[in-house]
């Protein structure tokens, strides 16, 4: 079947539709992150905006439901509040769409005249029984197509442990992802990525237990739901921070993350 569309309290749907406004679209994507504790554990998603003159677009999209699965769309309304902006059972596919167009004459959500009133704000996808799935922040369509890349390789003489962080932001998908890589480190040994959180703390940032041919990875995808290490809207919040690899609790190496 299609995706679902639209919304049970007649907040109306979008297809496209020809509604009003011409040239080209202003347009920015930004993946979804699945909740630690959500009830469906595979389940991702993504928030989109369009805009050209005299049209906007506003788009969730919630993937790998459960079919029929409920679901409840909200948004900021400016002032911290989660408001609902529209409710769907998911597809026989498992999909689940909320798309609203002005094109179309739908009002976008939280009262918002323009989908740049709603850049930053929160964005949430919740169960049927009312427990957080998905989460995120509208982004913004202002340099939206911006692609970030960068790594930095760190390697310890003392102990031959060498480190490889890669972050990467496919501005045009919203795509974020982030990847370290340990080698030269005792089989089986757990392996710990620690970051400064802002404050000039090190704070835990995730783990993996070494092969057995000592080699760690952490790989987080936000295209597969996954939270960007210490809840970090964006890699590019994270850019330059300092981190530590520790091996079994004992600092192996460390250095400064990619620069953005």
């Amino acid at each position: 079947g299609g995706r679902g569309r639209g919304a049970d309290d007649g907040t109306g749907t979008g297809n496209g539709g020809s509604g009003g406004g011409g040239g080209t679209w202003a347009r920015a994507r930004r993946d979804l992150v699945r909740d630690a504790n959500a009830s469906d554990a595979d389940a991702r998603g993504h928030v989109e905006v369009r805009a050209r003159s005299g049209r906007e677009r506003f788009q969730v999209e919630a993937e790998r439901l459960d079919a029929g699965a409920a679901v409840e769309f909200l948004v900021d309304d400016g002032t911290g509040t989660l408001v609902s902006a529209g409710s769907l059972a998911a597809d026989a596919t498992g999909e689940a769409e909320l798309e609203l167009d002005t094109g179309d004459g739908t009002a976008l959500p939280a009262g918002a005249a323009t989908v740049a009133d709603l850049a930053g704000r929160r964005v949430e996808v919740r169960d049927g029984a009312g427990g957080l799935l998905l989460s995120g922040t509208v982004p913004s369509t202002d340099g939206a197509a911006a692609n970030l890349r960068g790594r930095t390789l760190v390697k310890d003489e003392a102990s031959g442990v060498r480190a490889k962080v890669e972050m990467k932001v496919l501005g045009r998908s919203g795509r974020q992802e982030f990847r370290l890589e340990v080698k030269k480190t005792s089989p089986g040994a757990t392996v710990e990525l620690w970051i400064e959180d802002g404050s000039g703390t090190l704070a835990l940032a995730g783990s993996a237990a070494a092969s057995g041919g000592g080699r760690a990875r952490l790989r987080l995808d936000t295209r597969r739901g996954d939270a960007l290490p210490l809840g970090a809207g964006s890699l590019a919040d994270l850019s330059g921070r300092a981190f530590e690899v520790r091996i079994d609790g004992l600092t192996a190496a460390s250095g400064n993350l990619p620069t953005l």
